[in-house]
């Protein structure tokens, strides 16, 4: 009898125990509306709105670059582009960064607006970097060297080998 009752004591603890437990995970959402907005509009210096968008990056930041790379385990410019702009905004086919610089409608760069396609030239005779513009000079890209992650513009290897923005045509 006093182990059954025993038991039973333990029990109820671990049933509480638990029930806490999974009242806190509710309670903290890492990646709620809130959290994310505020997390990206510090980094920004902006008040954002576009959950789905800093969601999505928050989901790939960091994620590796390898050339050809198309999913969480590596990605590159173009596929992370792709994937990012098809899931957040409108779908469209697959082109790699030089191909797809070919298909925008040019905006000049102090235009730029959240969504927009931005295309650098590094040590090419051709487009061969693709980002997304986000706001207050900022982009989203998968880098060569950090993997997915935001930038500035103003960065001098940006401004240097900035080549165009925009929209889809």
């Amino acid at each position: 009898m006093i182990q059954i009752k025993s038991f039973l004591f333990f029990f109820s603890i671990l049933v509480l125990v638990l029930n806490s437990c999974n009242v806190t995970k509710q309670q903290i959402k890492p990646n709620s509306r809130q959290s994310v907005l505020e997390k990206y509009s510090k980094q920004l210096n902006a008040s954002l709105t576009n959950y789905k968008l800093y969601y999505f990056i928050d989901q790939w930041m960091g994620t590796p670059y390898i050339y050809g790379g198309k999913d969480r385990s590596s990605i590159d410019c173009s596929h992370f582009v792709h994937r990012c702009y098809n899931e957040v905004f409108s779908p469209y086919n697959f082109a790699n960064s030089n191909e797809l610089s070919q298909k925008i409608k040019r905006i000049n760069r102090s235009k730029l607006k959240e969504g927009d396609f931005i295309f650098f030239k590094f040590n090419s005779g051709t487009v061969n970097h693709v980002g997304i513009y986000l706001i207050n000079n900022y982009f989203v890209h998968a880098s060569t060297i950090k993997g997915v992650m935001i930038s500035s513009l103003s960065e001098s290897v940006f401004t240097v080998n900035y080549v165009l923005g925009g929209s889809l045509k």
